[in-house]
This record gives structure tokens, sequence and C-alpha cells, in this order.
């Protein structure tokens, strides 16, 4: 299991089942999966429109692990589900319940056996009946409580992940009834981003630090700085960097072009003993662009 990873993990009848995964990243993105490591070569489709299912078949049998992210902009998108992508809120702006996704399955029974050490992040609910259930997902206000049977995992008292049970179950066709179903909205609170990639990595990183101003973080492993602009660049800024030492110089690293308006990396090189790992004493930062329209 990787580090700041959480697992779901439901106990029926004495034994553990896997319901999902999820982690948060450094940009403040979810990303969660429906874990399911049973293969299959065939997938359905049911089009509540059409009230018709449509059968896919797959050149090679895949896992039926699905992957959903919900992105700071408020995009949510299904990585390996036929849905497509939908508009919330941005993670930084949740005003109010926020469902991207429901997950339907006949019985307990039928997620994947949990076989693996539980882990101190792991949690563990016990849902003891045999019956029928749906759990809804969703991104809500920290403060917000459910009156529903949940989960809910709050990051930093600035949000919460919310898996509840739903108190009535969307309708499927007897044909699927006794498989695992997802189901998402056809469409989000919004029908377009509410924000842009920079603005909305800016916004969440100002929403964390609570601050408005410049945010450098020390360098990580590698020795790479990082610094998050206060507002969206037009272009790429160009850094200039001053050290106490004057041994010291730096070498800005390339970000990728989606967030270089809003994110500048770079590491410190001492003249003569090669980079420098360390925190070192920054005199001042300076970065040079237009300001985005």
């Amino acid at each position: 299991m990787k580090k700041d990873e959480f697992r779901v993990l439901v106990k029926n009848n004495g034994l553990l089942y896997y319901l999902l995964k999820f982690i948060i990243g450094d940009d403040g993105s979810v990303y969660i999966s429906l874990v399911n490591k049973k293969l299959s070569k065939k997938t359905a489709i049911y089009d509540n429109i059409e009230k018709a299912i449509i059968y896919k078949n797959m050149e090679q049998p895949e896992v039926n692990t699905k992957n959903i992210s919900y992105h700071p902009t408020g995009q949510v998108n299904y990585h390996n589900a036929e849905h497509e992508s939908i508009f919330c809120e941005p993670i930084s702006e949740i005003t109010k319940v926020n469902t991207f996704l429901m997950y339907l399955m006949p019985s307990i029974t039928k997620l994947d056996l949990f076989t693996e050490k539980t882990a101190e992040h792991d949690f563990i609910w016990k849902l003891p009946e045999e019956r029928k259930y749906c759990f809804a997902i969703a991104l809500c206000p920290d403060n917000f409580f459910s009156n529903a049977h949940n989960v809910a995992f709050r990051y930093q008292k600035r949000f919460a992940l919310i898996i509840e049970e739903c108190i009535s179950s969307p309708q499927i066709p007897l044909e699927l009834s006794q498989e695992l179903v997802t189901i998402a909205p056809t469409s989000g609170l919004f029908n377009s981003l509410q924000m842009s990639e920079p603005q909305a990595l800016i916004h969440f990183e100002q929403w964390k630090n609570g601050t408005s101003q410049l945010i450098i973080y020390p360098p990580n492993g590698e020795g790479v700085y990082k610094v998050i602009t206060c507002v969206p660049m037009c272009m790429a800024p160009k850094l200039n960097v001053i050290f106490a030492d004057p041994k010291l110089y730096f070498e800005q690293i390339d970000e990728i072009e989606r967030r270089n308006t809003a994110v500048v990396r770079f590491r410190v090189k001492h003249k003569k003993t090669g980079y420098v790992n360390r925190p070192v004493n920054i005199i001042g930062i300076t970065l040079d662009s237009r300001l985005g329209g």
C-alpha cells in the first residue's frame, strides 16, 4: 500500500471485503479506485434514455477496478469506465454535496475478499446484513454531516469525502441486477469548468496554506523547491533566486505546460560540490512574467 493511501474495507459475516481505496494528491486531486481484480472480456452500458443495454467486447480481458479522479478545477474523470467527465465545484470552493458516483451491488460477497494485512489508515465498515447495497460517493463541505449510514474522511478541515448508503437505489435492468454496477451523473452542477487548472491549483494552495502570498515549499527528497505564484501568469515566468551564500546558484526546472503559469520548480547547486538537497538560506525570489488576463 502506498503512503497516504486510504482503504475502505467492509466486514460481513466475519470476512473482510475490499470496497475502495483513495489517495489525495499533492495538488488536492482525489483519486478513487473501486477495487475489483476479477477479469472481464465484456462490459455492459445501460442507456437510461433509450432503455437499452449496450454490450462491448474487449480485445483483452481487463480487471474490473474502476478509477475516478476529482480535480481541483471541479472536473471529475472516469478513467476506465464508459462515463463522460462532469463538472462539479472546485475543491477549494466546496459549498454543497457534489455526488459524482453511485455503486450498486447485489451482495457484499460480490466484492473482492481482502486477504492482505490491514494497515493504520484502513477503515473497516461493519455491514453484517445479506442484502443489496447502494453507495453514493461525494465531496462535501467539511461541516456537512449526512443522516444516512456513512463513512466520512475529512481533509484538514477543508472538505470531506463521503461514502454513504443510498436511501433508495436507482432502478436498473434485471439483466444487470446481479452485477457490480457504477452509475455516474450525465452532468455535474455545471456545464463547464468554473476555473482554469492554474487558477484552481493556486486557489487550492492558498486555501490550504491560509495565505494569498507567494508560496515556497522546501526541497523534497530530490532537492527540488516548488514555488506557487500569487496569480496565474500569461506565460511561464523566469525565476531569479538570491542566496545568502554567493557560492550557490539555481537551475530552473521545466514544468508541464498546463501548469507552468502557476508553478515554478528549481534546484540549488554549489559551485564546487554540486547539487544541494538540504534547505539553504534564501534572501529573495523574483518571478519575471506578465500577469494573466
